[in-house]
């Protein structure tokens, strides 16, 4: 496991000044040859100290993606901006244009329990479940808040590491999420 603790702006002049903590634990579980649960989890805070009234967007905690809460595209996963526009042709609406931006938040709470298994010499499985959040206050937890993706993936290994495909279903979606699916394509395992 690994304990982080930061502070910014006490020796330099800065705009925002803020602390930040996090802790994580990763556990790897073998069976037998071929087979292993994994598990992770993951809880962290930030808030503004010494005058400072917010945190910096860029230092904020964000959720969702292929090594995250796989349920939920690239940092999709907590609070939201979203932005709508009409456009329009001699004043006739054509399209409305929806825009989400990811704002980040305080607190965050993240896990995953994973069963990795061999299928056929480089190539192996994984079924998964993942779970978590982001809120607004650096205090925000609430475990009736977390959102569930379920999900399979299939690993090809290689000498950079396992080319890794998985596939998620979301169990609770945000109120804002338009799909219920979500692929991701990378390289490596997930933690």
């Amino acid at each position: 496991g690994t304990v982080v603790a930061e502070e910014a702006g006490r020796f330099l002049s800065t705009r925002f000044k803020y602390i930040k903590f996090s802790g994580e634990y990763r556990r790897f579980h073998k069976f037998e040859p071929g087979r292993v649960f994994a598990w992770r989890f993951l809880i962290a805070s930030m808030g503004p100290i010494r005058g400072s009234n917010v945190t910096p967007v860029e230092e904020r905690f964000f959720s969702g993606g292929s090594y995250s809460v796989r349920g939920w595209g690239r940092q999709l996963l907590g609070p939201l901006n979203v932005d709508t526009r009409i456009d329009t042709l001699d004043n006739m609406e054509i399209d409305t244009v929806r825009s989400v931006v990811p704002v980040g938040g305080n607190s965050i709470i993240e896990g995953s329990f994973e069963f990795r298994s061999t299928i056929y010499k480089k190539l192996s499985g994984a079924l998964f479940l993942d779970y978590g959040n982001v809120w607004e206050n650096s205090d925000g937890y609430d475990l009736f808040d977390l959102r569930y993706a379920l999900g399979v993936g299939l690993r090809y290994n290689t000498f950079i590491g396992p080319i890794r495909v998985d596939f998620a279903w979301k169990l609770n979606p945000q109120p804002l999420d338009e799909d219920r699916f979500q692929l991701h394509v990378s390289i490596g395992h997930a933690f």
